[in-house]
């Protein structure tokens, strides 16, 4: 057992003598999928008017002249109806109804409201949509989502594209801005080490489609918002996974709480040894949350991560090796041992309260340490890195104007050394650099609402700044400083929101945002420092619907223009390290549109429920005006951006516990390279998953599942390699693999106090 398995242990064992049980004579209500008492379930006896309704610990009395003969009636508008005879459990475990779309919460740009109300091209994923197929990436969840593509070219090799940004990202998170908690997770350089974060540990996702630059500072792609397992969910739970390849994946989460403060501690491992040769994985994440209750309308969080990750690079192939055997890696990748050893520890501090004067503040600081160890087949890269920031908003409502303002700071030192690489194994210094860079922004917003309509308006002003002294440079035998200070960018944003039914509402934006080079783009693995590189620019320009459109009939469609400048794009040197250059401008534009429909059954026997979902992304991004070496690629669709994709997701509720699960995602061919010239396979993937769930006595929960990925057979990659130097371009996806699990949750029957 590892130390981070250890720690978990004792701190789950802590947990379970934290708070003792308190039994009570009357019947408790709660929710089957989180544990939560669930206040307002009424409870009567079937022909009889006289009912009882549980209170905010989810108690309430047995009916008066219930007997095993008679039967119960409980009802409740957001849970299935149950009806009981005979001897009554301790507790009454209620299935939630299958939700709509539109009902999901998201931050969006302001406080914490309703999907449906919100001014942008915002999503919001749930637990539900987390677990809906297999949980070893955020793949499966995150793919069905119009505008959002999710790659992993090699397990635990993520890159992430919302409206088609992987131009500039042959590896990692680069252009888009993530937050764990409502605390920065991506770095001052601009990368984002989201590989770190096991699913497990999530209770949802949010989205924020294109610039968002008036708020949350870089990144033209948007943003991803990430918030931790919900103190609300069962005492205990383990999930066991296992399946093709040598997956194997196991999860252990405990959680007390009670009025005053909530403790949850969660812990993943998740190991497999690859489709392709040099493939496999291993990855050990425990994540604390707390919460503290230190006033009235006044709380403090304790955010704690730790993670230790390594998985083995497989490298692209060609065509001709792509055909020849699917399965193997690039040649030298085995021999130098190409992989990625990165060891991380994040913490955060946030406090939120409300003023007595009706200020909403959110105050929070947070630390990053990491150790990461890279060797490839050319070199071999070791860095250790410190960082720490904070982020702080108020936000004061008069009426229907509302005023909010806040800002960001971020700052970290970076010990890096580049080395020769033999048998895997460290050689001769390169060069020994050290880095230290810092950005800040500080934002104003308001907004005013009417009965039908929503008036917003929003500017932060943006600054960022590398500072690299090279102690050593072997090759020139020299050290020098390089200091590159981006200019002040501001970013506005203006957006409405005009409700057209009770249930249905339109929005327009317009907004301006911009991403300057990460600092992999600004000084790149074989040393070279890009002191001309210049950030990305572009305005975007939206207008949408989403809402109900019939009863169980939801839609979000929306269409934009985003002029851009600056675009960045790749390029591969013969050693294969991949270079980078400003591309002129860029014209993108694009249509989203997702259709979803619920449906309740009572009449039918054999079926509860019914969801099926169906999405469109079309995208015409083209080059305006780049030219490369002579070469003119203006008019060129851009590299990495599929022009179309579909796809269909069902959920089927069956009666006595069962369910299946199914979707279907049709992917055009994506041009690879900035001539046209290379296209990728056209993608048809199909998911399929079906289990049991139920409840085991009056304290166990256990879900029963199997499924398959791929399920069609089909060759193609989960990510590509863009204007690659020789032609590999093709990392291979598995075939048709197989996985089997289960969870058993335990609850407490302890009232909350």
């Amino acid at each position: 057992m590892s130390i981070v398995s250890k720690w978990v242990v004792v701190l789950l064992t802590i947990c379970i003598y934290m708070v003792p049980e308190v039994y009570g004579q009357t019947i408790l209500i709660r929710d089957s999928e989180t544990g939560k008492p669930v206040e307002g379930v009424v409870i009567r006896i079937i022909a009889s008017a006289r009912a009882e309704i549980s209170d905010a610990y989810g108690q309430a009395a047995i009916p008066e002249g219930y007997t095993e003969d008679k039967s119960l009636l409980v009802t409740h508008t957001a849970y299935s109806t149950e009806v009981l005879t005979g001897k009554l459990p301790d507790v009454i475990f209620l299935e939630t109804k299958t939700y709509g779309l539109q009902e999901v919460e998201v931050y969006g740009f302001g406080d914490r409201r309703a999907l449906l109300g919100t001014e942008g091209p915002v999503v919001g994923l749930t637990s539900q949509d987390i677990e809906r197929f297999q949980t070893q990436t955020l793949l499966p969840a995150v793919n069905y989502v119009p505008g959002v593509r999710l790659e992993e070219r090699a397990a635990g090799s993520y890159r992430v594209a919302i409206r088609g940004t992987l131009l500039r990202s042959p590896f990692g998170v680069r252009n888009v801005k993530v937050y764990l908690n409502g605390l920065p997770f991506t770095e001052a350089n601009g990368n984002t080490p989201l590989n770190l974060i096991d699913p497990a540990l999530m209770g949802s996702v949010e989205i924020l489609k294109g610039p968002s630059g008036s708020r949350f500072g870089a990144g033209l792609g948007g943003v991803i918002r990430l918030e931790g397992i919900h103190e609300d969910g069962p005492f205990l739970s383990v999930i066991a996974q296992t399946g093709s390849y040598g997956m194997q994946k196991f999860s252990l989460q405990g959680r007390v709480t009670d009025s005053l403060h909530s403790h949850s501690v969660a812990f993943a491992r998740q190991q497999s040894d690859g489709y392709r040769d040099h493939n496999a994985l291993e990855r050990e994440s425990v994540f604390y949350q707390g919460r503290f209750s230190t006033g009235e309308k006044e709380s403090l969080y304790v955010d704690l991560l730790y993670s230790d990750l390594f998985y083995e690079i497989p490298g692209g192939l060609t065509r001709a090796q792509n055909d020849e055997d699917r399965r193997q890696g690039r040649p030298g990748s085995e021999e130098q041992n190409a992989s990625i050893g990165l060891e991380a520890a994040w913490g955060g501090v946030r406090h939120e309260k409300v003023w007595e004067s009706g200020v909403e503040t959110h105050v929070g600081i947070y630390g990053y340490g990491s150790f990461f160890n890279h060797p490839f087949i050319t070199d071999y890269k070791r860095e250790h890195q410190v960082a720490g920031g904070g982020r702080g908003t108020a936000r004061k409502t008069w009426g229907g104007f509302t005023l909010s303002g806040g800002g960001e700071y971020q700052k970290e030192i970076i010990s890096a050394r580049n080395l020769g690489n033999v048998n895997g194994q460290p050689d001769t210094l390169r060069f020994d650099d050290e880095i230290a860079n810092k950005s800040w922004l500080a934002f104003l917003s308001a907004g005013y609402t009417w009965p039908r309509l929503e008036v917003s308006a929003g500017v932060s002003v943006n600054n960022l700044s590398y500072s690299l002294y090279r102690i050593l440079d072997a090759a020139g035998d020299t050290s020098y400083t390089v200091n590159r200070d981006f200019a002040d960018v501001w970013s506005p944003r203006v957006a409405v929101s005009y409700r057209l039914t009770d249930r249905l509402y339109s929005h327009a934006s317009v907004s301006y945002g911009f991403s300057p080079p990460t600092l992999d783009e600004f000084r790149t693995n074989e040393g070279s420092i890009d002191r001309s590189l210049e950030a990305e620019k572009g305005i975007n320009t939206e207008v949408g619907v989403r809402g109900y459109i019939a009863e169980g009939l939801s839609v979000d469609v929306s269409g934009f223009y985003l002029r851009q400048k600056e675009t960045i794009v790749t390029r591969t040197a013969s050693s294969g390290v991949v270079l980078f250059d400003n591309a002129g401008s860029t014209d993108q534009y694009g249509v989203e549109g997702l259709i979803q429909y619920i449906k309740r059954f009572k009449a039918l026997y054999w079926i509860k429920g019914w969801m099926i979902q169906a999405s469109y992304t079309g995208y015409n991004f083209r080059f305006e005006d780049y030219v490369k070496n002579e070469t003119d690629f203006s008019g060129n669709r851009l590299p990495g951006a599929a022009p179309h994709r579909l796809t269909f997701l069902t959920d089927l509720t069956i009666q006595k516990g069962f369910y299946l699960n199914g979707g279907y995602t049709n992917t055009a061919p994506i041009p690879l390279d900035d001539g046209n010239t290379v296209y990728s396979d056209r993608v048809h993937m199909v998911r399929v998953k079906a289990g049991w769930k139920g409840i085991v006595g009056n304290r166990l929960r256990l879900d029963v599942f199997g499924g398959s990925d791929n399920a069609l057979n089909r060759t193609f990659s989960l990510g590509n390699d863009l204007n690659a130097f020789g032609g590999r371009y093709f990392q291979p996806a598995p075939d048709r693999t197989f996985y089997a699990g289960l969870t058993l949750s335990y609850f407490r029957t302890s009232q909350e106090r």
